[in-house]
């Protein structure tokens, strides 16, 4: 994993951009866990490039859940001795060990949660996990809490204005989405991201004659992809609106947002953010004490306890209907043969 890219100057955008060097960071290690003891897991992401929420954020949940009294109790009625935390280097790890229900608790992408469900359909079996919360970022994020509709974001196609397609205006021609996308990679973060990937090349193969890139270049994160772009290691990239607007404020002398940095070329359709899905021996539904503890410490801990942490998430109560459009997509999508 390339180390994270710097946000360029305004004043030396027209330079040519350096190549990001550096060493791929170590696979993370599982936590010894004693024989004969019994855990409450906690699972998430080892995250990549700049983003605030990392392993540190989730030593502190940890402790957090430790502190409070209602947790202990849950604890000691269910059985449980400690905390284990569990992280994940990337989602088909994650995907694989949920698959095995190695989390009690777990913080991951919306498409490793829905590919859970279509695999555990494929074997006759229901998915053992029940979502407690979607995850909501400033700015773009939709939550619609009179209606008790699910948390959105958008993903978006956009190009460095440097380049040729990033110089035009108003909607793009088919001639230009397709040249642009074999003339260079498409950034993306990776595959399993479902607003910055999924459902943009959705919106390529659907609206522009099933037009394919030619190649993708992962960079690890959402914000790297914005980077990648901006310092011109190519000239598209894909990834969830919310992000780029955070990326672009970041840029030096952008902080108002009104440079002029880059193209959005397609928006696609309002999709549902990452969920914080449990267990369903611990669904707070179901009675389950700790489930309910613990769900309470996490959203106090996220919307109360971390605010000031800046990109962090706040979390807002969900359910696992609210991905059911996004399972119909994946199911969609085997016909096109990708």
């Amino acid at each position: 994993m390339p180390q994270s890219l710097p946000l360029p100057n305004p004043a030396t955008l027209l330079e040519e951009p350096a190549v990001p060097s550096g060493e791929g960071r170590p696979a993370s290690v599982l936590p010894a866990v004693e024989p004969g003891r019994t855990f409450f897991r906690i699972g998430f992401l080892t995250p990549s490039g700049d983003n605030v929420v990392d392993q540190q954020w989730f030593q502190e949940l940890k402790q957090a859940l430790l502190e409070d009294g209602d947790f202990r109790r849950a604890m000691r009625a269910a059985g449980v001795q400690d905390i284990s935390l569990r992280p994940c280097d990337a989602s088909p790890d994650m995907l694989q060990r949920m698959l095995q229900s190695e989390f009690d608790l777990l913080f991951c992408p919306a498409m490793v949660y829905v590919q859970e469900r279509v695999v555990r359909e494929r074997l006759g079996e229901s998915s053992q996990y029940r979502v407690l919360f979607q995850s909501r970022r400033g700015g773009t994020d939709r939550a619609d809490s009179h209606s008790g509709g699910p948390v959105t974001h958008r993903g978006v196609l956009f190009a460095n204005r440097r380049s040729p397609i990033g110089r035009g205006e108003g909607e793009p021609r088919l001639s230009e989405i397709k040249g642009a996308l074999q003339a260079q990679p498409l950034a993306v973060s990776g595959s399993y991201d479902a607003a910055g990937f999924f459902y943009v090349r959705k919106l390529l193969w659907e609206e522009f004659s099933r037009t394919e890139p030619g190649e993708f270049l992962y960079t690890g994160s959402p914000q790297e992809v914005v980077k990648t772009v901006l310092c011109g290691l190519t000239d598209v990239g894909a990834c969830e609106e919310s992000v780029l607007r955070e990326v672009l404020r970041e840029v030096p002398g952008n902080e108002e947002g009104m440079l002029d940095l880059v193209r959005v070329l397609k928006t696609t359709k309002p999709v549902a953010t990452d969920p914080v899905v449990i267990h369903e021996r611990y669904d707070p539904s179901s009675g389950s004490t700790l489930g309910l503890a613990a769900a309470e410490v996490a959203r106090q801990f996220y919307n109360f306890r971390k605010p000031e942490a800046r990109g962090g998430p706040l979390l807002e109560r969900g359910s696992d209907e609210a991905y059911d459009p996004m399972e119909e997509d994946l199911r969609l999508t085997r016909s096109y043969g990708w």
